[in-house]
């Protein structure tokens, strides 16, 4: 099973852990590949050891909700009051094929519950497509950086959006 790191995040003095994300993909350390010029795979693309997909998501998560906003803490799983927002996430694409340019996939589904109601549920796709110099890891994390920057330009509104959509004071 792969680690899973949980946080919390207040938003208008309301705490929402635990910002929980798993790596749903079958092949955890698979990234990606490269092919030569007739199109042909010629390596695979693996993380380094100790290294987690969903870590790093739900890392990058976590400085981008910081940087809208919400003060972000780390909890243990399981640590959420009923009266907590709670995120969570699944990632489940995390690809890419080097054949002249990083043309990255990267897929995460996002949920935002506050109690038993459900606020959001969406999937986001990034893209974003970096030249292909040496097939070295600085340019395959650069690729994946901007790829996840476009996930988190669209999903960071939309849950903050969310939060906004309840109102407990009138008990909703």
């Amino acid at each position: 099973m792969a680690p899973t790191i949980d946080c919390a995040v207040q938003s208008d003095g309301e705490s929402m852990p635990p910002a929980k994300f798993v790596d749903a993909r079958n092949e955890k350390q698979l990234v990606g590949d490269v092919r030569n010029g007739f199109g042909s795979k010629t390596a695979k693309v693996l993380l380094k050891p100790g290294q987690c997909g969903a870590e790093w998501v739900t890392q990058a998560f976590v400085t981008e909700l910081t940087a809208a906003g919400l003060a972000v803490t780390c909890k243990e799983p399981g640590q959420a009051s009923p009266a907590d927002f709670v995120v969570t996430g699944e990632l489940t694409e995390l690809y890419t094929t080097l054949y002249m340019t990083y043309d990255p996939n990267v897929r995460v589904t996002v949920t935002v519950r506050s109690g038993p109601r459900l606020l959001l549920e969406k999937t986001y796709q990034g893209k974003h497509v970096e030249p292909a110099v040496v097939a070295s890891a600085q340019e395959y994390e650069k690729a994946y950086a901007g790829t996840l920057q476009d996930i988190l330009k669209q999903a960071v509104p939309d849950i903050a959006k969310s939060l906004g959509s309840t109102d407990r004071r009138a008990g909703g």
